[in-house]
């Protein structure tokens, strides 16, 4: 019920789109077009164009997991084996990632960690 782009900044500064499951649709999980390549302290300015359809479920969830040369960059992509509506993952290779994952530009705070 909900859709979401999420665009990746490119070398040249350009926003790409590498996940796109817009449009107004039952839960559904979509992977991206691409493999991102990045260590600890890499940092990947993105944007995230995501709206909500009916209030029932709010189901936004961004996953990772690591790629090995030769892995398939689909396989494991589907709501079955990212889990269900309440959260839960059922295969480990997949991760949710975590709030502090994310920076948010300038001096603004990100509402979603909690500070100790």
């Amino acid at each position: 019920d909900d859709g979401s782009v999420l665009k990746l900044k490119d070398s040249s500064g350009n926003f790409q789109t590498i996940v796109n499951n817009d449009s107004d649709h039952a839960f559904q999980t979509k992977c991206a077009t691409q493999v991102i390549h990045f260590e600890r302290n890499t940092v990947i300015p993105f944007e995230l164009y995501y709206f909500q359809g009916p209030r029932y479920y709010i189901a936004l969830r961004l996953f990772w997991r690591k790629i090995n040369p030769g892995d398939s960059l689909t396989a494991g992509c589907s709501s079955n084996s990212l889990g269900d509506l309440d959260g839960t993952l059922s295969s480990s290779n997949w991760k949710i990632l975590n709030p502090n994952n994310f920076i948010l530009p300038g001096d603004q705070t990100n509402p979603c960690v909690t500070n100790p």
